[in-house]
């Protein structure tokens, strides 16, 4: 089970964290200085909103960047800004038990998981959604052409073009989107 760290000012929202996740071993954080000196030893932080922008901004590497997920009130704005920056993921603080530990293993993993929309819904056509389904469960753009009978390059094209209707300018951001909106959990319509 990966190592926590549970930063958030509010001693019952640490709490619910840790009885969400009860096998996983956790140190608690309530101040930003607290969070950065015991997010070293962390595989995973889970940051309350209080503290989400502020250890996102005083964490220098991306690599620690990559092991931050908040879990905070559904916005929007507050998603996308912590995405630029680099966090690993955001979790709306309704979502079940099952749903942070799915978030926590994938986060843990080195993956990410957006459950927040970063963006208006946008219209794909099918086959640039099954691309960036694919491209979201982690299949290369070979794999991708394997799969859809067509060639790598055609593939780069219907992720193009996703990527500019869900507002990414990288797979990065294309894959969170997928994730936060659902379409890599969507099989796709025969």
């Amino acid at each position: 089970m990966p190592r926590l760290l549970l930063a958030d000012p509010r001693p019952l929202r640490r709490l619910g964290l840790r009885a969400a996740l009860p096998d996983c071993p956790a140190d608690e954080a309530e101040t930003l200085a607290d969070a950065l000196r015991a997010l070293p030893a962390a595989d995973v932080a889970l940051l309350g909103a209080p503290l989400a922008e502020p250890v996102t901004e005083a964490v220098c590497s991306r690599d620690a960047a990559s092991r931050l997920l908040v879990v905070a009130p559904p916005d929007g704005p507050l998603a996308t800004r912590l995405f630029r920056a680099g966090v690993a993921g955001y979790l709306p603080d309704t979502a079940a038990p099952a749903m942070l530990q799915e978030a926590v293993q994938a986060v843990a993993a080195g993956g990410t998981r957006w459950f927040v929309p970063l963006a208006p819904q946008p219209s794909f056509s099918p086959r640039e959604a099954q691309a960036l389904r694919l491209l979201a469960r982690g299949h290369s753009n070979e794999e991708i052409a394997d799969a859809l009978g067509v060639r790598a390059s055609t593939v780069r094209t219907h992720l193009a073009n996703a990527y500019a209707k869900a507002g990414a300018r990288t797979s990065r951001e294309a894959i969170a989107w997928a994730w936060a909106h659902g379409l890599a959990h969507r099989e796709p319509r025969q």
